[in-house]
């Protein structure tokens, strides 16, 4: 059975398999560390343009992507897991990004700020793993700490055609974690639905497949040649990314 309870999906991410393995099995490779560079290029780039000063992180994991956002703003980053928590922790010490950020444990369903708190929010490979009713449960909580204006980015993989819409495939240690499929159309639709008005919807890693397939050739190393390949493939437009990127702004 795939995990998609909150409790199942909260202890998933307290597997100190998981916790511990995270960064260097996912995104080491070099498709992964492409897809990471430019989720970080990205939310660093929206955080500078509108000019967010009060950002929050939710799910961080072992601060993955924040350990390397780049901007001058205070940020919290708030995680149900302790050991995803101190991971963090540790890796933000060695990070010139640590001294803006401050780590709070917490329940996402039940976020412990105040209203209007923030002037940004963003998650990511975190609020996809909910079925829709749950996730926008999470969204709304999301709406809440945010000022009217604030902008919301998460991520969502694609659903190629054909796709029903809604997978489980992301598989972790403890097993396979739900995981939304949608197409752009049925994203903006849902960011309406949840009182935000979609900006953008952008495409990351935009050939899989063969992106794919360099970066688990064999003989070439993990870096340079593969994730230059890879890095290069992102200037040809494509149809079928591996996931959208999606910049959401409060109504």
């Amino acid at each position: 059975m795939p995990i998609e309870d909150k409790k199942d999906i909260q202890s998933a991410y307290r597997d100190p398999e998981l916790a511990a393995g995270y960064v260097t099995e996912r995104f080491a490779r070099p498709m992964g560390s492409v897809q990471h560079e430019q989720q970080v290029a990205w939310v660093s780039r929206v955080l500078e343009r509108t000019r967010s000063q009060r950002v929050l992180e939710l799910a961080p994991g072992p601060a993955r992507l924040t350990a390397h956002m780049r901007g001058s703003f205070d940020g919290v980053a708030m995680d149900y897991s302790p050991e995803m928590l101190s991971i963090a922790r540790g890796r933000l010490g060695g990070s010139a990004a640590g001294p803006r950020w401050r780590l709070v444990r917490g329940d996402c369903f039940h976020l412990p700020f105040p209203d209007a708190a923030f002037d940004a929010v963003y998650t990511f490979r975190f609020v996809r793993h909910f079925h829709v009713e749950k996730r926008s449960a999470v969204v709304a909580e999301i709406r809440r700490v945010l000022r009217s204006g604030g902008v919301y980015l998460s991520d969502f993989e694609h659903a190629p055609p054909g796709d029903t819409g809604e997978e489980t495939r992301d598989r972790t240690p403890a097993g396979w974690i739900y995981d939304a499929r949608l197409t752009p159309q049925e994203i903006a639709a849902e960011f309406d639905a949840l009182g935000f008005d979609a900006l953008e919807i952008r495409p990351n890693i935009r050939h899989p497949r063969l992106q794919g397939q360099f970066d688990r050739k064999p003989g070439w190393g993990l870096g340079g040649l593969r994730r230059g390949i890879v890095r290069l493939m992102e200037r040809i437009p494509g149809k079928e990314p591996l996931e959208w990127l999606v910049l959401g702004r409060k109504r």
